[in-house]
C-alpha cells in the first residue's frame, strides 16, 4: 500500500462510508475497487519504478478496448439517448446506480484489458502537473473531510458546512440537471479511457 496510496485512499473512503451510515454498494464498490487494484499490482508484478511486467501465459494477450478511440456519429446518438434516459431515473433508485455503474465499468473492463502503451513511448508525467493534481485533490479531500465532521451528525448534510455531494444537490435535483450530470461523467470517462 505505501507504494500505491490509491488502494490505501480507496480503504480509508470505504471505511469512512460504512462509519457514515451509507449503503452497502457505495462502501462495497470503494473496498472491491481497492482489491481489484491491489490483485492486478500482485498480477502484473510491478516493480517500484511503476513499470509493468506483464504476465507471460499461454493463450493469454492483451485485448483491444471496448471503448473506440473516436468519436463515432452513433456513439454520439447512443450517448445523448443514454443522458436522456438516465436523466429521468429517480436519484438514488437501483436504476439510477446501474446507470451510473454501467459505463463507469465499461471504461474500466476497456482500459485495464487495453494494450499498455510501452515506456518508451508514454508522455512523461511532469512534476509541475503532478503537483498540481495531487494538490487539488489533497484540499477537496481535506474540505470534504471538515465539512463531514462539523455536519450536525454524520448522516446529515448541512448546508452551513456542505459536502460537495450537498452542493451539487441542487444541480443534480432536476431531470436537465441530471441529465447533464451523466452527460459530464460520460464525457469525462470517454477522455480518460481513450488516454
Amino acid at each position: 500500500m505505501l507504494r500505491d496510496p490509491v488502494i490505501a485512499i480507496l480503504l480509508l473512503a470505504g471505511v469512512a462510508e460504512v462509519l457514515a451510515g451509507d449503503p452497502l454498494v457505495d462502501w462495497l464498490v470503494l473496498v472491491l475497487t481497492a482489491a481489484a487494484l491491489g490483485w492486478d499490482r500482485i498480477r502484473r508484478r510491478r516493480p517500484p519504478d511503476g513499470e509493468a511486467v506483464a504476465v507471460a501465459r499461454a493463450g493469454q494477450g492483451w485485448v483491444g478496448r471496448l471503448v473506440p478511440a473516436r468519436l463515432s456519429p452513433a456513439l454520439v446518438v447512443g450517448g445523448l439517448v443514454y443522458v436522456t434516459v438516465a436523466g429521468r431515473l429517480d436519484p438514488f433508485s437501483w436504476p439510477a446506480l446501474v446507470a451510473v455503474a454501467a459505463p463507469g465499468l465499461v471504461g474500466v473492463s476497456s482500459a485495464w484489458q487495453a494494450r499498455s502503451t510501452p515506456p518508451a513511448q508514454a508522455a512523461p508525467i511532469h512534476a509541475g502537473g503532478a503537483a498540481a493534481w495531487a494538490a487539488l485533490f489533497v484540499v477537496l479531500a481535506l474540505w470534504e473531510l471538515s465539512a463531514l465532521l462539523l455536519q450536525p451528525s454524520i448522516t446529515m448534510g448541512s448546508p452551513l458546512h456542505p459536502t460537495i455531494s450537498v452542493l451539487l444537490d441542487p444541480a443534480l435535483g432536476s431531470q436537465l440537471g441530471r441529465s447533464v450530470g451523466f452527460a459530464v461523467w460520460l464525457a469525462l470517462g470517454w477522455l480518460l479511457v481513450r488516454r
